[in-house]
């Protein structure tokens, strides 16, 4: 599959602007815990992004980061509509440096829906789900030539999504799928090697 220049450029500034949002994001971690969390952001492409939770701990040392959040609430909305909640979330990220890290996600009692062009792998392209989750785990595996995902979880969800992605900003395109069914989740980047 080859894309035409100009819609590859175009696809690629969109990428590169939600590249810079993720960044700023990670430059502002910290070791703290904070009460009543919210924030307002918005999202490359018309979306607009609130979110906020009882009770936020971030933590960071060295290449692990971890973040816990209790009560958590987010709602997108412009050209992604998406709505969520989770009784308790925990983030694990240990990036070992060029390219690589592994990202495992918990979940506590969670409820969500989303229809929209923004993919939670990153990528740009469409989604669309529903579900709740009593207690579910996700695991994903990042590379300079993609990304692979698995979760099992008590839940009951149906969501899919597919999209195109420059994670590692080299210039080739990554194309992402990401299903989820009751009780598993599965996905896949691949950098386009062709």
């Amino acid at each position: 599959m080859h894309c035409a220049g100009r819609g590859q450029d175009a696809g690629r500034q969109i990428l590169d602007a939600r590249a810079a949002a993720q960044s700023n994001a990670q430059r502002s971690a910290r070791a703290d815990v904070q009460r009543s969390e919210h924030q307002l952001r918005p999202v490359p492409g018309g979306s607009f992004r609130d979110g906020a939770s009882l009770l936020t701990g971030q933590l960071t040392l060295g290449p692990l980061q971890s973040k816990l959040e209790i009560g958590a609430v987010s709602v997108q909305s412009g050209t992604d509509a998406d709505a969520g909640l989770a009784l308790a979330r925990g983030t694990t990220v240990l990036n070992a440096g060029g390219g690589y890290s592994v990202t495992v996600v918990d979940e506590l009692g969670s409820a969500r829906a989303n229809l929209g062009e923004h993919n939670d792998d990153g990528s740009i392209g469409g989604n669309i789900g529903s579900g709740a989750t009593l207690a579910g785990t996700e695991a994903t595996i990042n590379t300079p030539y993609g990304s692979v995902t698995y979760g099992q979880s008590v839940a009951l969800s149906l969501g899919g999504s597919m999209g195109v992605r420059d994670a590692d900003h080299d210039g080739k395109l990554e194309f992402c799928a990401k299903f989820s069914i009751p009780a598993y989740t599965v996905g896949a980047c691949v950098e386009q090697f062709w």
